[in-house]
């Protein structure tokens, strides 16, 4: 006779917010849970292809195409694009770097929109009354658990909340700013009269 009873103990596994054992460089497997999902459209079918939405950091770090597009690239159209509103003000102008990643493609980067936010990008955010709505970042997180592009955000930002709009807008390549409408007091007299 048989004695199932030992398989009906539970064993639970440990619960914690940090990893069990710290992957090593070099390690070839990452077990995720509960990622997140691109839809691109497939231009073959018209239809949209669901792609996990993970990345590891060596993965990003590895990739040099990716760090040229970001740290060259990227940050000499924001440079740019910073200058140009500058001196449209006709006043200097405070601005507060977010932190973002960028995928793309580096041979048409110029001439098009080649690129798009892998992470949600909190440059498109909704400020609400006192509050600003960014998008959850569902970015990376250290090894105590805390997600570090959105503590980057509130530190800088201290009235920032987080909203999440990755399967309605983020996956689609839109933001929070492309789902809300906000109603405004318009400012008096009437600005865009002569």
């Amino acid at each position: 006779m048989n004695n199932y009873g030992y398989y009906a103990i539970e064993h639970p596994a440990p619960s914690q917010p940090t990893w069990f054992t710290n992957p090593r460089p070099g390690d070839r497997y990452v077990l995720v849970e509960d990622t997140k999902f691109w839809a691109p459209l497939d231009r073959t079918s018209d239809r949209r292809v669901q792609h996990p939405a993970f990345v590891t950091l060596e993965e990003v770090l590895a990739d040099r195409d990716l760090v040229e597009l970001n740290n060259t690239d990227i940050y000499n159209v924001i440079n740019s694009i910073k200058g140009r509103i500058t001196d449209g003000a006709g006043a200097e102008v405070s601005f507060i770097p977010v932190p973002t990643i960028y995928l793309g493609n580096r041979t048409d980067f110029a001439t098009g929109r080649s690129c798009v936010a892998f992470s949600p990008g909190p440059a498109n955010f909704q400020p609400i009354g006192p509050n600003i709505y960014f998008p959850r970042q569902f970015g990376p997180r250290d090894s105590s658990g805390m997600e570090i592009f959105e503590a980057m955000i509130r530190s800088r930002v201290p009235s920032a909340l987080f909203t999440d709009d990755w399967d309605l807008y983020h996956r689609l390549l839109g933001e929070v700013h492309c789902g809300t409408s906000v109603k405004r007091q318009f400012p008096l007299p009437n600005w865009w009269r002569p």
